[in-house]
């Protein structure tokens, strides 16, 4: 990737190189069929730049909402919280930063936690997780 110097981590952006990779991924999602009610993500650039435009390949007209216990500087117990409330009613793409999304992977899936791949989005639905994209 390349270095965004002066940029605190907190501002980077996604490099032409990221959003085309967020690109391919979000058209595979899309061609699985899957479809999202609700898209949430940190409020890092990053972090909304990704869960946008994911929204807009997956044709989602409603809004991308910025949820700071996404935020890896919130301990994960919140997020995972919030998002099983969330996603017990509705269908919910979280998108979020490495280590803090894959601990909530780990509090809202019943699988050992050793088996879980490193994620950087996630799907809930029914209070659970049903999906997760890997970083590449």
């Amino acid at each position: 990737m390349q270095e965004q110097a002066g940029i605190d981590d907190v501002e980077r952006w996604l490099s032409a190189r990221g959003r085309a990779q967020v690109r391919e991924v979000a058209r595979a999602v899309r061609a699985k069929g899957l479809s999202l009610a609700r898209f949430v993500t940190s409020p890092r650039v990053r972090a909304v730049q990704t869960a946008e435009l994911f929204a807009h390949e997956l044709g989602h007209l409603g809004l991308v909402e910025s949820m700071p216990a996404l935020s890896f500087t919130v301990p994960a117990e919140h997020a995972a919280r919030e998002l099983k409330r969330l996603g017990a009613v509705q269908q919910v793409a979280a998108f979020g930063h490495m280590p803090t999304i894959s601990e909530i992977v780990g509090r809202l899936t019943t699988e050992p936690r050793a088996g879980l791949s490193l994620c950087e989005a996630l799907w809930i639905d029914q209070g659970r997780v049903v999906w997760t994209i890997a970083p590449r």
